[in-house]
C-alpha cells in the first residue's frame, strides 16, 4: 500500500503527491519494445486514486446564478491503481480498459504526441456504484499519459479536457486535495466547479461502506434525463442546506465532533434524498442498503446516507472499534445476501499519489 504520510510538500505537483521527483520528458519511441518485453523502469508511472463519497448537492435551484454546489470526501478503503509505461501504440488492460483507452488517446492527441502507452489497471473502483469511478479513472489515466506525453496540465485543466465535473466538483477536489471538500457548483463562466473549502477528516473516524452489487446507480444518459426531469428545489431548502454546511457540518469537522458531523450529514441526506426520491423511488436506490443503514443507525452510527446515485450507502462511526463491531453484526444478519458487501475505511486526507521511475517499481512490488 502506498503511504503518503511524511512526504514533503516538495513532493506536490499540480495538487497530487509525487513519490519520486523524476522529470518525465517526452519519450522517443524509436525502437520501442513490444508488450511482453521489459519496459524501462525509469519511465514507468504508478498512480493510486481513492474513491469518494458524494454527500449531497447544496443548490438545485440556481436562482443566485450558480447551480449545484456539493459536499463530499475521499475514502481509502476502495481505490484505483494503475501502471503506465511508454509504448509505440495503445495497449490497455484491466477493468474499465475501453474507457481508459479513450482517455489516453484524448490526452496524447491534445499533446500532439505520436506515441502511445502500455497501461495496466491493477485495481478499480466499482463502476456506477456512487463512488466516483469515472472521474478517478479519467484523472488517473490522464495524469499518467500527460506525463508520458511531456505536457504539463493541472488537475482542473485535465478535468476540463476530459469533460469531468459537469455538475459536481467533488471527485476532482478529492483527487487533487483529499479530505473533505465543498465545491461552489457551476456559474456562467465555470470551467470546473471550484473547491471553496477543504478540511481534513479526523483520523479515528470510520466510514462503513455498504455496497449492493446487484444494482447500479443512474449514469450516462439516464443521469442526464433524471436531472432534466427533477423539479426545482425550493430556494428555502437550498438556503437551509448551505446553512447546515457552514454552521454545523464544517464546524463539526474542525472540532472533531463526530456526533454533530453525523447529525448534519443526516439532515443533508434527508433533504436531498427526499428531492431525488421522485426519480429513484425512495431515499435510497437499494432497499437492501436502506435496511442495513437503518440497522447501522441503531448500532452506533452517528450518521448514514447514500453516496451520489448509489447504490452504495455509508455509515459514520467515531472510531474503528465501533465501526467493526457494527459491520460484523450486519454481515451476520445479512449473510444470506451475497450481493451485499461491507468495507470499513478511514478518510483519505491526501490527494492522489503518482510515483515514477524506480519508486513506481518498488511501490508496485509491495502491492
Amino acid at each position: 500500500m502506498i503511504r503518503a504520510r511524511g512526504l514533503s510538500p516538495k513532493g506536490m505537483h499540480n495538487g497530487v503527491i509525487e513519490c519520486a521527483l523524476i522529470s518525465i520528458p517526452p519519450i522517443d519511441h524509436t525502437g520501442a519494445k513490444q508488450r511482453g518485453a521489459e519496459v524501462s523502469r525509469e519511465s514507468t508511472i504508478h498512480v493510486r486514486a481513492h474513491a469518494r463519497l458524494h454527500l449531497g448537492f447544496l443548490d438545485l435551484n440556481g436562482s443566485l446564478g450558480r447551480q449545484f454546489g456539493s459536499i463530499g470526501l475521499s475514502v481509502d478503503g476502495v481505490c484505483l491503481e494503475l501502471l503506465a509505461a511508454p509504448a509505440p501504440g495503445f495497449t490497455i488492460s484491466g477493468p474499465g480498459a475501453a474507457r481508459a483507452e479513450a482517455v489516453a488517446r484524448a490526452v496524447f492527441e491534445f499533446a500532439g504526441h505520436s506515441g502511445g502507452v502500455d497501461l495496466e489497471i491493477l485495481r478499480a473502483i466499482p463502476e456506477h456504484a456512487g463512488l466516483g469511478s469515472g472521474t478517478q479513472l479519467a484523472l488517473a489515466v490522464g495524469s499518467a499519459c500527460a506525463r508520458l506525453a511531456g505536457v504539463s496540465l493541472s488537475v482542473d485543466e485535465l478535468a476540463n479536457l476530459l469533460l469531468r465535473g459537469q455538475r459536481s466538483g467533488i471527485g476532482i477536489g478529492t483527487y487533487s486535495q483529499g479530505g473533505f471538500v465543498v465545491d461552489a457548483g457551476r456559474g456562467p463562466a465555470t470551467r470546473t466547479p471550484p473547491v471553496i473549502s477543504r478540511l481534513p477528516v479526523p483520523d479515528p473516524w470510520r466510514f462503513v461502506l455498504v455496497m449492493d452489487h446487484s444494482r447500479q446507480g443512474a449514469h450516462g444518459d439516464q443521469e442526464s434525463e433524471a436531472f432534466s426531469r427533477l423539479t426545482m428545489m425550493p430556494d428555502s431548502r437550498c438556503a437551509h442546506l448551505c446553512r447546515i454546511t457552514l454552521m454545523r457540518l464544517l464546524p463539526a469537522l474542525a472540532e472533531a465532533d463526530c456526533p454533530a458531523f453525523g447529525a448534519a450529514v443526516n439532515e443533508v441526506q434527508s433533504i436531498t434524498g427526499e428531492h431525488f426520491s421522485q426519480w429513484q423511488a425512495g431515499r435510497y436506490s437499494s432497499p437492501d442498503v436502506a435496511a442495513v443503514l437503518a440497522f447501522m443507525a441503531e448500532s452506533g452510527a452517528t450518521g448514514c446516507g447514500q453516496s451520489s446515485w448509489g447504490p452504495t450507502g455509508f455509515a459514520i462511526f467515531p472510531d474503528a472499534a465501533a465501526a467493526v463491531s457494527a459491520m460484523e453484526m450486519a454481515r451476520k444478519r445479512w449473510d444470506d445476501n451475497p450481493q451485499l458487501d461491507f468495507v470499513s475505511c478511514r478518510a483519505a486526507n491526501h490527494p492522489a499519489v503518482i510515483c515514477s521511475g524506480m519508486t513506481a517499481a518498488r511501490q508496485h512490488a509491495r502491492g
